[in-house]
């Protein structure tokens, strides 16, 4: 892999981690006027962010488990494909059970695919690896 090659692949690696901190990130921004919209009490609206992190939890093992039977790079664009959807849903929510839906399932399993995916890329690209992903953070 020549130097040009590395280069591009620490660019990308940098793009997918804004990317993916922009799933977490907006949420938090955005907290009292979100919960405002939907005329929720700010304790009942953190529940969405709750939910959230259950999900990362439950969802860092399956993330792994594709990783490993269908690529990291497969993972990658199935995190894109997600986070597309679930900012798409979010965008056009009007009630809290969809926003629910959108960012604490949708949201949280695309987060994952992005977490596992971008360092383990790089350094498996550059130094030839091939080995299990299963649930690294």
């Amino acid at each position: 892999m020549n130097k040009m090659q590395l280069f591009m692949l620490s660019v990308y690696g940098v793009i997918i981690a804004l990317m993916g901190s922009s799933i977490k990130n907006t949420y938090q921004v955005y907290l009292n006027t979100m919960s405002d919209d939907f005329s929720l009490a700010r304790g009942d609206f953190l529940m969405s962010g709750a939910v959230f992190m259950i999900g990362v939890g439950f969802f860092s093992p399956l993330a792994g488990l594709i990783a490993d039977k269908y690529g990291i790079r497969k993972v990658i664009y199935l995190g894109i494909v997600l986070s597309s959807a679930s900012f798409f849903l979010l965008s056009f929510s009007q009630s809290f059970i969809v926003f629910m839906f959108a960012y604490g399932i949708l949201a949280s399993f695309a987060y994952w695919q992005y977490r596992i995916s971008r360092w383990e890329l790089l350094f498996m690209t550059i130094y030839h690896l091939d080995q299990r992903i299963l649930c690294m953070h």
